[in-house]
């Protein structure tokens, strides 16, 4: 299995050691358990796991930038005297997803008639070919449902308007095509090959030309 598909074990924090509960002392005593492990592993060597770096004393921008620039997906930020709580959520433990804001076209729906349940993605290539980037539900207002089906109307054709017809037929059946002349906002973590990962609708950018929106500014 490793060999197929290589994986690496990321510790960030130790509950116990050697029949010992540590969840009641601070993440900076976790973490110094942890730094023990680590130099054990780089001794030991050729195991799947490495010991995450952490910073004390940062801003959350700084954090943040960081993470982003390294392709990252976020940040998890710790108090750093907090003790470890079990199944509990604390405010000691704050985890930070980045999320990026892009125009896309929308190039199709599913719904019906009257309401739109979901939005279908798009946007030109490097190439100018127009190709699918992924679909949004989430961030989609009943008032916004509702307007953004009688804005389709005239926008509504047959067939998909992908350079590639069959690129999304079988993720999207019963989709209803549109010309892709309406542009959107929306949030996203990442842009990935399989489209945007846990994107939302912002809302309608009529600033924008349709013509403008390129795969390479995701």
């Amino acid at each position: 299995m490793q060999r197929r598909i290589p994986v690496t074990f990321l510790p960030f924090d130790v509950l116990a050691l050697e029949g010992a509960d540590l969840t009641k002392a601070s993440y900076l005593e976790r973490r110094a358990e942890l730094a023990e492990l680590d130099s054990v592993i780089q001794d030991v060597g050729g195991l799947p796991i490495t010991v995450p770096p952490y910073w004390e004393n940062q801003s959350s921008k700084i954090m943040l930038n960081a993470a982003k620039s390294a392709g990252m997906e976020g940040i998890l930020a710790k108090r750093s005297t907090s003790i470890y709580l079990p199944g509990q959520r604390s405010r000691s433990w704050v985890k930070h997803a980045i999320r990026t804001r892009s125009s896309v076209l929308v190039i199709g729906f599913v719904g019906s008639s009257r309401s739109v349940a979901a939005l279908i993605l798009g946007a030109y290539d490097a190439e100018n070919r127009l190709v699918q980037v992924g679909s949004v539900s989430s961030g989609l207002t009943v008032p916004m449902r509702r307007q953004l089906r009688e804005d389709f109307r005239p926008l509504e054709r047959p067939s998909s308007p992908l350079t590639d017809p069959s690129a999304a037929a079988e993720t999207f059946p019963g989709v209803q095509w549109l010309n892709p002349r309406l542009v959107v906002d929306v949030a996203y973590r990442a842009h990935t090959a399989g489209g945007l990962r846990h994107p939302s609708l912002k809302g309608r950018r009529f600033d924008v030309d349709f013509q403008s929106v390129r795969v390479e500014d995701l």
